[in-house]
């Protein structure tokens, strides 16, 4: 199971004064793709630690392993256990079985009710490709600061769903927010 820990205002005490100090855990940075991201490996056992600001997500491949590792963890550094991951930076994290699934849904839902598109209708292509678009072309938004946020929001969404990114980058491109 993925847990969220985060500092907490008392001193760290340890637990077991036994354990050696986090800094010897075999733990590597994937810093080819995720300088945040920590692994875990020893024989067939993995773990991942996740640094964002000041919050860690965590997960192991058994449920020992990720309690050892938050105890190491958390004898070095003053930490809270969150508890279960449920939603962490837009994304909505679900424990089903043995598996994690991830989701956007709610993020993307909050988005069209922020710009009242909550009752549009699905399109198999959210834009069409080939036509021509100008931003000198209509009346200039109403709400220009929600158009911007809209937008940004928008372009967040993409990492996980590359299918809207075209139509997403047409967006600056066509704003009239005199």
């Amino acid at each position: 199971m993925t847990h969220l820990l985060t500092p907490s205002n008392p001193p760290a005490t340890p637990t077991q004064p036994s354990q050696p100090p986090i800094s010897s855990y075999p733990l590597t940075a994937s810093a080819a793709s995720n300088t945040s991201l920590f692994i875990y490996r020893l024989s067939s056992e993995v773990a991942y630690l996740l640094l964002y600001f000041d919050d860690i997500i965590h997960t192991a491949s058994s449920e020992p392993l990720r309690k050892s590792i938050k105890s190491r963890v958390s004898s070095e550094f003053a930490m809270k256990d969150l508890g279960p991951l449920h939603y962490f930076l837009c994304i909505a994290v679900s424990h089903i079985s043995s598996c994690i699934f991830l989701s956007q849904k709610k993020y993307a839902v909050d988005i069209l009710e922020q710009a009242g598109m909550s009752d549009c209708k699905l399109a198999p292509t959210p834009a069409d490709t080939s036509g021509k678009l100008s931003a000198h072309f209509g009346p200039p938004h109403e709400n220009p600061t929600l158009y911007r946020c809209s937008a940004g929001a928008l372009q967040y969404l993409t990492f996980a769903h590359p299918n809207i990114s075209y139509v997403v980058q047409q967006i600056p491109l066509v704003a009239r927010c005199d």
